[in-house]
């Protein structure tokens, strides 16, 4: 089955708002009278599931201010291998 690539764009503008691929969802806003990203999420679809969070502060000149980084915790996403299956080496 295809993967299918989805593009989302901010009202009135150029600006790309995020994209889905497969279960891969990525959002992205924007300072409100910049064109700056102001918070990038990847998540995990359809639940919605947040792996990642960056949020970006700017100074008056455009230049990166600060950024905040949030991770959810690590786990396993698909099932745990099975050990009852012989592998041929």
């Amino acid at each position: 089955m295809p993967i299918t690539t989805t593009y989302g764009y901010t009202a009135n503008s150029e600006l790309l708002s995020g994209y889905s691929l497969g279960d891969f969802e990525r959002q992205v806003t924007y300072e409100p009278n910049r064109n700056l990203p102001s918070s990038i999420s990847n998540l995990l679809s359809p639940s919605q599931t947040t792996l990642s969070r960056f949020d970006y502060t700017n100074d008056d000149a455009g230049r990166p201010d600060a950024q905040a980084e949030s991770k959810r915790p690590a786990e396993r996403i698909y099932p745990e291998p099975r050990q009852d299956v012989m592998i041929p080496v």
